[in-house]
């Protein structure tokens, strides 16, 4: 495929088949389709076959090397390169010295041409070939008719004795641009996609197995069945999402979670494809293999974002499928036009040639998927996976994102985060009693506390007699002393006196939204230990950078309304709805969408699902819930906050590319045809053919560069409002 009519060629033939859906990508060179049972692997092929082309089953595992669209450029450009420039050289000399005089200079000068135009352009003029044998028309069609017609002209010139010489000079040089600007657009379209291909690198090609008899046998990772055991030594890449049954190795997991440090894994542990061991050994039982791991889920989901076809697309296909056709009428009727007014052959045939070269649908064609695969790379870079280009649209629109606290903005798990001890009694002594006291409960409390003696190194003293009475507190014995850990009515009634220093501490702590409880010890309160979940570092500065964007954050959760705005005051939300069930947070979304506003969900819990679907755009933290990453449109790797705003940044700077290539491509065709026309000679005419479609691909690799907000380089486009002085 080399121009949009030939992806939608392709793509109107897969159609064909009765009940068959299919999209096409001009610059990966794919397609996906959907279609019903009864058609097989050999239908599709013959109906790709019967539109021109040629196809192949993409392996079941993502590969990193090139497509047979690359190899097909790879392989002979250096012999194309040579070839072209050599005598395109060769021939602009001769036209340069040329004097005019003598019938064999000119022939030679022909010859020259006719190596450059049958040589470097035979891949041209081979495509335009399978495609005229069909009955269609393509961007080849231009270029080959173009290139063949000056090279006619020229040696109907030389024949005549007339100027061929110039006219064999202009085909040979039109061929060198043509070929180098084909060879220039298909490596800045390799570029585009290095980041996809670093990433499909991280899949394992064969993978270590234990037979029955325990023999170590080396397999190709499609051989891997799921429950099967595999080994994973030093330097290897994890093969398959699996359970680790002995072992214990340092990975590197930054693949999903973007976490450079590795992690320490250990028997009983979870490991995901992608993951590469960098000492240590592990024994692993397979649970999902192939397109079924995590990351291949993933890869495929931005992969599949690919072949997105926006309205503005969908009109770009349009008008590249009929664009050849009426092309090849305008080349007619401005030549035809030449000759009735008095110009003459020359003229005429310049005016036809130079309409054939100039046009350029490769530039409508490339306009959204060039900016999509560059966009989709750079957002793997930065671990941001997006499922489907719908998003981009709902992205740009969106004008409230909603957190989900637990688990999102705090880390889900209480800990201690303040001791408050009586008078002659230290800190470290109200934490060792409470964790003694503790020491058999699974209450969420008596596991931070427990935590937070541990991280302390304390020695706990052995308590005995313990009783815990749930939702009020324990009982127990240790150092001789009776322990209590509760709430204040508990301990009062039963006996232990309450110091009002305690007492107000304890109100202080309620009041931010933690979780405060008494410890006593012997007759009285010794301590106030404030338990809460520690908000996510990221999430302060993630939600000014959302503010600093013109959008506006609200906190939605099922707790309590004095924790949730605690939690809200620290990271700077300006809005919070408390209390409500899993159930009605969709409720709460729709309520916001009512009112005209598109709204990003984020969230990672079972609880946040129906939110994240309810959402015009939902955005899942990688370690979060299967069914929020599920639910969401928007998957992080880890759980960075930092990569929501440069989500939606990212979003906004590839829509923005997009409608740029689409001006310049609608509006370059528009203005150069008629000029075309009526002033370009032919080599004008291909080389500002070459530069359209380098237009759009430079364009679109820039959002390589795209960074995060607050950074040097931020997204292309910015809002400015807060939180407060906007007008929502």
């Amino acid at each position: 495929m080399t121009c949009a009519a030939c992806a939608d060629r392709v793509r109107r033939g897969l159609e064909q088949l009765a009940g068959t859906t299919a999209t096409v990508n001009i610059v990966t060179g794919t397609a996906e389709v959907h279609a019903p049972v009864r058609y097989g692997t050999e239908d599709l092929y013959r109906a790709v076959e019967a539109a021109g082309y040629t196809a192949d089953l993409r392996p079941s595992a993502p590969d990193s090397t090139p497509t047979p669209k690359q190899r097909a450029d790879i392989g002979p450009r250096r012999t194309v390169t040579v070839l072209t420039t050599l005598t395109a050289a060769t021939a602009l000399l001769a036209v340069a010295l040329h004097d005019g005089t003598g019938a064999a200079p000119q022939f030679l000068f022909l010859a020259l041409a006719f190596a450059v135009v049958a040589g470097a352009g035979g891949p041209i003029h081979a495509a335009a070939w399978r495609a005229a044998r069909r009955g269609h028309t393509t961007m080849d069609t231009l270029t080959s008719l173009g290139l063949l017609g000056t090279l006619a002209y020229a040696a109907v010139a030389t024949v005549a004795g007339t100027d061929g010489g110039r006219y064999a000079g202009i085909a040979a040089t039109v061929t060198a641009i043509a070929v180098a600007g084909r060879r220039l657009k298909s490596r800045a379209e390799r570029r585009a996609g290095a980041a996809l291909r670093e990433l499909a690198a991280r899949f394992a090609r064969s993978v270590t197995v234990l037979d029955d008899t325990g023999k170590q046998t080396r397999i190709p990772v499609g051989d891997l069945r799921e429950g099967q055991s595999f080994r994973v030594d030093p330097g290897d890449i994890v093969a398959a999402d699996g359970l680790v049954v002995s072992g214990t190795a340092a990975l590197d997991i930054s693949v999903l979670t973007g976490e450079p440090t590795p992690q320490l894994i250990q028997t009983g542990e979870v490991v995901t494809a992608g993951s590469v061991a960098l000492d240590g050994s592990l024994m692993v039982e397979a649970a999902a293999v192939g397109e079924r791991t995590r990351l291949s889920g993933l890869l495929r989901s931005v992969e599949r974002s690919h072949a997105y076809r926006g309205d503005f697309q969908r009109l770009a296909d349009r008008i590249a499928g009929r664009f050849v056709p009426a092309v090849l009428a305008l080349a007619a009727v401005a030549a035809t036009g030449w000759l009735l007014a008095g110009g003459g052959p020359d003229n005429a045939a310049r005016a036809g040639l130079a309409v054939l070269l100039a046009a350029c649908p490769c530039a409508l064609g490339l306009a959204t998927p060039m900016a999509l695969l560059v966009a989709s790379g750079r957002a793997a870079q930065l671990g941001i996976f997006v499922k489907g280009q719908r998003v981009l649209e709902q992205a740009e629109g969106g004008a409230v994102v909603v957190f989900d606290k637990t688990g999102t903005l705090t880390d889900g798990a209480p800990s201690v985060v303040e001791v408050s001890p009586a008078q002659k009694v230290t800190r470290q002594e109200v934490l060792r009693w409470a964790a003694a006291a503790e020491s058999g409960s699974a209450h969420s409390v008596a596991l931070a506390v427990r935590a937070a003696a541990r991280a302390e190194h304390l020695d706990l003293p052995d308590a005995r007699a313990v009783t815990e009475f749930p939702g009020l507190g324990v009982l127990g014995i240790a150092d001789g002393h009776r322990l209590a850990v509760g709430r204040p009515a508990f301990l009062r009634r039963r006996g232990f006196a309450v110091p009002a220093e305690l007492a107000a501490a304890r109100h202080a702590q309620e009041r931010l939204g933690r979780t405060a409880v008494f410890v006593g010890a012997g007759d009285r309160v010794v301590g106030v230990i404030a338990v809460a979940e520690r908000v996510h570092p990221a999430a302060a500065r993630t939600v000014a950078q959302l503010h600093g964007l013109g959008l506006r954050t609200v906190l939605l959760t099922g707790d309590n309304p004095f924790a949730a705005q605690a939690v809200a005051d620290q990271v700077g939300i300006g809005h919070v709805v408390a209390g409500v069930l899993p159930e009605d947070k969709a409720e709460v979304v729709a309520h916001l969408q009512e009112s005209g506003k598109h709204v990003t969900v984020v969230g990672d819990g079972i609880n946040d699902g129906p939110a994240l679907a309810a959402a015009d755009v939902g955005i899942a933290l990688g370690t979060g819930a299967d069914a929020a990453i599920d639910a969401a449109d928007i998957v992080l790797a880890g759980r960075d906050l930092s990569r929501v705003p440069a989500a939606i940044g990212l979003a906004w700077a590839t829509l923005a590319t997009i409608r740029t290539n689409l001006r310049w491509a609608f509006g370059y065709n528009l203005l150069v045809l008629p000029v075309a026309a009526l002033l370009l000679d032919p080599l004008s005419a291909a080389a500002a053919m070459a530069l359209s479609s380098l237009f759009v691909v430079s364009n679109s690799v820039r959002l390589r560069r795209f960074a995060l907000p607050g950074d040097t380089n931020p997204p292309a486009r910015q809002r400015t409002a807060d939180n407060a002085g906007t007008n929502w």
